[in-house]
């Protein structure tokens, strides 16, 4: 890898600091969506994504004159499940799904490849022009028993807290950084910090793994494996061996 990270096995975790996780895939604008609202594909998703709701947005510019300029964007439709726990989300160049409780990554791949076969059977995109994946996690109390700082700061490297340490931060309550690498033609974006959240203290630790350029379709799943297995090893680099423990980490 071109990161430097290394491998390591996957284990799961009983109490996931995962708050959500998102798949997009970016395309060539389809003037089918423009056109008609997706009515097979909401046929083919809706077993699973049985909830639409669609969304008009509009973007405002304020010009060289100072006159604000209106440009109306390309509706979205959300599709989710009965929970609204998951969604499959559709416009006119990409589509992503989302999961706001995330039970494992091959439930999510399952879920992605559901909306993935349904994108390509309905709308044919010639090739994906950007893909990526999110991983949001919220290190909290409640999932690590950490209740203060300076004992949320011992799960994770020094390194991610370096800056925060000192008389003078005592009372900081609030730090995010944002660190990039480049991994062949893929990027990965990880950003860090500490923040206080309802009174509770939280530490994050968000990755954003993507790629840009014309990427075949049938490449898609297996790239996000990569990409998946990137992010995980970059997740457990940031912990140290204790924090796995308190998340319940199963051997």
């Amino acid at each position: 890898m071109a990161i430097g990270l290394p491998r390591v096995a996957e284990i799961p975790l009983q109490n996931p600091p995962v708050v959500e996780v998102v798949a997009q895939v970016r395309f060539p604008p389809l003037l089918s969506v423009l056109k008609e609202p997706p009515v097979d594909f909401q046929e083919s998703i809706r077993q699973r994504f049985p909830q639409l709701t669609r969304e008009n947005t509009a973007q405002v510019a304020i010009n060289n004159d100072e006159h604000p300029s209106l440009t109306f964007q390309p509706p979205v439709y959300r599709f989710s499940s009965s929970e609204s726990e998951s969604q499959a989300v559709l416009s006119a160049d990409f589509f992503a799904v989302s999961s706001k409780h995330y039970t494992g990554w091959h439930r999510f791949l399952d879920d992605l490849t559901y909306v993935y076969t349904a994108v390509a059977h309905v709308y044919k995109p010639s090739y994906a022009s950007r893909v990526g994946l999110r991983y949001i996690n919220h290190l909290t109390p409640e999932n690590t028993g950490a209740d203060e700082r300076a004992a949320l700061f011992q799960l994770v490297r020094p390194e991610l807290t370096a800056t925060l340490h000192g008389p003078f931060w005592e009372n900081a309550d609030e730090m995010i950084s944002i660190v990039s690498f480049a991994d062949g033609e893929a990027r990965l974006n990880l950003r860090y910090g500490y923040s206080i959240t309802d009174a509770s203290p939280t530490f994050l630790l968000d990755f954003d793994y993507y790629e840009e350029g014309a990427i075949p379709l049938d490449e898609l799943l297996p790239r996000f494996e990569q990409y998946h297995a990137t992010i995980y090893d970059a997740f457990r680099w940031c912990l140290l061996p204790q924090a796995l423990s308190l998340l319940g980490g199963v051997v």
